[in-house]
């Protein structure tokens, strides 16, 4: 996806966004290089997907230049694509959390950019 598409476009210094796709359609890796400030310095964000046996985005892996950042893997109970729990690690500080699907509405966690699917429309997201 062009720069120009994304968020950030209207942000100089901003890559392409790279798409990665399992044999199912369903996205397995976003990918984007950002140039600092300066126009030297650059950061690589990626965000790895993790797909359950029946295709539902179970796992989210967050990582900078190679570094995992966090790491959210959610929980089903049912047939549903709506997780009943979600389990977060962040690796830069340690800390680690478990809540309830239901504490944090799934516009919410698309606004805060914690979706699997980060504003694409897909009917699993």
């Amino acid at each position: 996806m062009p720069a120009v598409d994304t968020d950030a476009a209207a942000d100089t210094g901003v890559g392409t966004l790279r798409v990665g796709y399992y044999a199912n359609d369903m996205a397995a890796t976003l990918t984007q290089t950002i140039t600092g400030p300066d126009g030297v310095t650059a950061e690589t964000d990626q965000d790895t997907f993790g797909l359950d046996a029946t295709g539902r985005i179970n796992q989210i892996t967050t990582s900078s230049n190679g570094a995992e950042k966090t790491k959210e893997t959610y929980e089903f109970n049912d047939d549903s694509d709506s997780p009943a729990a979600i389990s977060t690690v962040t690796d830069a500080t340690g800390s680690s959390g478990n809540r309830s699907a239901e504490d944090e509405p799934a516009e919410a966690r698309r606004a805060s950019g914690g979706s699997p699917c980060r504003g694409a429309t897909n009917t699993r997201c």
